[in-house]
């Protein structure tokens, strides 16, 4: 005789652990929380960038591609 599976498909399935619940549940806090703090901070532009970007605000110098890019000889 066959035996018989530890529940019934099609009976009531049996409750998750709180463990697990709980478990998953700081899972992912932490992840929206490190979403949000990634995204939410203030970048600050290196020196260099900065100084790029405001003398092209200024009208100063050669263009953006010709500072930036280097001939190698």
């Amino acid at each position: 005789m066959p035996r018989m599976p530890k529940f019934s498909p099609y009976g009531p399935r049996p409750r998750r652990s709180a463990r697990l619940v709980l478990g998953w549940v700081v899972v992912l806090a932490l992840i929206l929380a490190l979403t949000f703090y990634l995204t939410s901070r203030d970048g600050e532009p290196s020196k260099v960038d900065a100084r790029i970007v405001m003398d092209k605000i200024r009208g100063r110098g050669r263009s953006l591609r010709e500072k930036t890019s280097r001939v190698v000889q």
